[in-house]
């Protein structure tokens, strides 16, 4: 028999669960001690400067841009700036940093002309020697860590031209070079950390404690556990922001971010499908749905036991009943997922992979063929190795521990034994990208680019493959797709790819998710079609009307 620690399980189980999504519309106030914090809140009357924008975070931000994680992610998008960006309509590429950039007819080279108005936030001007340091230092020294160094593995050096021109030099044709440097590709100041070592940017505390950028709002504040606060930079190049302050509340509980939601406190927030109903017809909030490169999936260790077997990964895919855990637990918001491509990509996506239908008996048969066979209590096993492990979750978010639960007594019937663990988010994606990582499974998900390149995720070795999968002739297509100019062969690459990845069940996926953005009707200027990723990055063009 399985079994949840009172530490790890949160209540896991069915009938609990579902009481207390029961419980969420009834929600109305703070939950008790919940300390009121200076500035935190988006009912505090409006100050001639412009007011308070007030969002959750689910777990402690680290104020460093070279770190992934949506809730490190959400502040430094405010805090700095890449040289390209997206925008509407269809998360176009548009300048940032850069003003415009041009292409050598050979495809080996791009000039990126910069911005003449940027200053740092204290006060130094932007230059091309922050870029060529950033990406020649940085970005290219495999000693310091950046996440999304795979992406830029066609990079050979940065040239400067002049103070305000760049060059890149590439070994081969990239068109998707533009795309890629909007994708958390910050720049950082060289007069900052220019004389910093290699072993600085592993434990950059001193930066990150007063941390310096470009973007359309400044540090001013973190106390760690309840908030970081953002002041409005008023030398911004996008022009001065309209609101005085941002704050991102420290809140792993959705359940407490919805209660805040509901009061004023939060102004914004990802709610879940549960929760539409309690507020649909609130006219202090509108929601917006947006459709953006997000998929949700079970993350296996390929290279630890059971799921260096491929039997056993194909085996768990086909005993998923994606439909079922739509229906129940996102009340019909979502597409079941088969590729890391989404539907989003639509010239791009492969929507005739292996879709692994729900199918207990053929996922018994292919357990059986491998030779698992069931013993005492039904669960199986090989060699004399039982077929168990730990699948793990973010705790406070009660979708995906339900997900966990469906998970766990679905797979149980075919035999398989799970633990099921729930803990702070930030640090599962710390263990997950760590080599070699000590996750077995966990319920995540990726927001990607707009482009089909998925090299950084699913090539062998790459900074960002968590399940630790690897297939040459998936890394093969992988270069060959990122370096190809002609659109139909590149589209011909990656729906390979994506039939490749399809076959070896590296992750069982679950579902392409639609991001359900609820919004104070205080708040105008909000893209509501964009993405909270990128209209953070808007930011400077959002105000209070109260």
């Amino acid at each position: 028999m399985s079994t949840t620690t009172p530490h790890d399980a949160m209540c896991l189980s069915r009938r609990s669960l579902l009481a207390t999504l029961a419980r969420t519309v009834a929600l109305a106030a703070l939950p008790a001690g919940v300390t009121h914090l200076a500035f935190a809140q988006g009912t505090d009357t409006p100050s001639a400067e412009g007011g308070v924008f007030t969002l959750p975070v689910i777990s402690n931000p680290a104020l460093w841009p070279l770190i992934g994680g949506v809730q490190n992610v959400m502040v430094n998008r405010v805090l700095f700036n890449n040289l390209t960006t997206y925008d509407d309509p269809g998360q176009k590429v548009v300048g940032d940093l850069a003003d415009n950039w041009t292409v050598a007819e050979d495809g080996l080279s791009w000039t990126f002309n910069l911005r003449k108005d940027v200053k740092w936030h204290d006060g130094t001007a932007f230059t091309a020697d922050d870029v060529i340091f950033t990406i020649n230092k940085v970005w290219l020294n495999p000693e310091i860590s950046f996440p999304q160094r795979s992406n830029f593995t066609m990079l050979v050096r940065a040239e400067k031209i002049d103070d305000h021109s760049v060059r890149l030099i590439t070994t081969d044709p990239t068109p998707a070079l533009p795309v890629l440097l909007g994708y958390l590709a910050p720049i950082l100041p060289v007069h900052s950390l220019g004389t910093w070592t290699a072993g600085q940017f592993t434990q950059p505390a001193a930066f990150s404690k007063r941390p310096i950028g470009t973007g359309p709002f400044k540090f001013a504040e973190f106390v760690p556990g309840s908030y970081v606060r953002l002041t409005r930079f008023d030398d911004f190049f996008g022009g001065k922001p309209q609101l005085s302050a941002v704050t991102f509340k420290v809140m792993p509980d959705i359940e407490q971010q919805f209660a805040q939601l509901q009061s004023g406190q939060l102004d914004w927030m990802l709610i879940e499908p549960y929760q539409v109903d309690a507020i649909k017809s609130n006219p202090k909030l509108r929601i917006n749905e947006v459709l953006s490169n997000t998929y949700f999936f079970v993350s296996l260790n390929n290279a630890v036991f059971p799921f260096n077997d491929k039997h056993v990964r194909q085996a768990l895919a086909y005993a998923t009943d994606r439909r079922s855990i739509i229906e129940s637990s996102l009340f019909g918001m979502a597409e079941p997922a088969a590729s890391p491509i989404t539907p989003v990509l639509a010239k791009y996506h492969n929507s005739q992979v292996e879709s692994y239908d729900f199918n207990l008996s053929r996922a018994a048969q292919i357990l059986d063929d491998a030779g698992w066979k069931a013993g005492a209590g039904g669960i199986r096993s090989k060699e004399g190795k039982p077929l168990k492990f730990v699948l793990e979750v973010d705790a406070g978010n009660m979708t995906r521990q339900q997900i966990a639960l469906i998970l766990q007594d679905t797979w149980k019937k075919l035999g398989v034994d799970i633990t099921i663990k729930s803990g702070d988010f930030g640090a599962l994606v710390q263990r997950l990208r760590a080599k070699p990582s000590d996750v077995q499974a966990a319920i995540t998900w990726y927001i990607t680019a707009p482009d089909p390149d998925i090299i950084t995720y699913y090539g062998s070795n790459r900074s960002l493959n968590i399940a630790k999968y690897s297939n040459p002739e998936t890394d093969a297509l992988l270069e060959k797709g990122r370096l190809t100019v002609d659109e139909p062969e590149r589209i011909r690459i990656y729906q390979k790819v994506q039939a490749l990845i399809a076959d070896d069940a590296p992750v069982i996926f679950l579902y392409y998710a639609h991001d359900i953005e609820c919004v104070s009707s205080s708040i105008q200027g909000w893209s509501p079609t964009l993405g909270y990723r990128y209209s953070l990055g808007k930011i400077a063009a959002v105000r209070r009307t109260r």
